[in-house]
């Protein structure tokens, strides 16, 4: 996780943000016969998100 930030209107909507990096193998393989756990792919070119998460006190989570 490289950060998190609280909505401007938190208080009101329970929404907070999370930025991350993730290494490729993950999102490109998982789910398929060439997605292993222990693989890693640390120095290939990395997929960075920026998700908005509601918090528990909302009863929903998103991306």
């Amino acid at each position: 996780m490289l950060g998190f930030a609280l909505d401007p209107a938190f208080l009101n909507n329970g929404r907070f943000y999370v930025s991350y990096v993730v290494d490729r193998h993950h999102p490109m393989n998982f789910g398929t016969a060439n997605y292993s756990p222990s693989t890693n792919d640390y120095y290939s070119a990395t997929h960075h998100s920026n998700n908005a998460v509601y918090s528990a006190r909302s009863g929903a989570c998103g991306g």
